[in-house]
C-alpha cells in the first residue's frame, strides 16, 4: 500500500504569482516512480529537492495537485487535494525602520530603501 502526505506548510491554500513550497512525503514506492502535476489553469510546478516542491500559480480559482506512480504501461494516481487559489496579503511599507508616524529629516536622509513586508505569510518571500 502507498501512503500519500501532502504538507502546506500550515496552510490551506497557494497565494497568487509567487512560488509556493509544498512537500510530499510517499511510501511505499522508490523515489523514481513518484510524478507530482497540477491540474488547472496557469498552475506549474517546479521540483526543489527530495521531497520539495514549488508551485506557481498565476489565475485565482482552484487547482488539482495530483502524486501519481509510474509503471510499465500508466500512470496512477496515487494521492492529491484540492488547493484554493488567492492573492497576497497586502504588504506593510517600511521606510527607515518605521510603517508608521513620523520621521525626521535626519532619519530620512538616513533610510536608503523602501521594504515591502507581508504579514501573515505562512513562508518566507524575497523580492525578484
Amino acid at each position: 500500500m502507498i501512503g500519500v502526505k501532502v504538507d502546506m506548510d500550515k496552510r490551506d491554500d497557494l497565494f497568487l504569482n509567487v512560488d509556493n513550497p509544498i512537500s510530499v512525503k510517499v511510501s511505499g514506492a522508490p523515489a523514481e516512480e513518484i510524478i507530482c502535476r497540477m491540474r488547472g489553469e496557469g498552475a506549474l510546478i517546479e521540483k526543489a529537492a527530495d521531497t520539495l516542491y514549488k508551485i506557481r500559480v498565476n489565475q485565482p480559482g482552484s487547482v488539482m495537485f495530483e502524486v501519481l506512480r509510474k509503471t510499465d504501461t500508466a500512470e496512477v494516481v496515487v494521492g492529491g487535494r484540492a488547493m484554493n487559489v488567492k492573492p497576497l496579503p497586502r504588504p506593510s511599507a517600511f521606510f527607515a525602520g518605521k510603517n508608521t508616524g513620523y520621521l525626521t529629516k535626519k532619519k530620512l536622509k538616513e533610510g536608503k530603501t523602501l521594504t515591502a513586508v507581508f504579514n501573515k505569510l505562512p513562508f518566507p518571500l524575497s523580492a525578484p
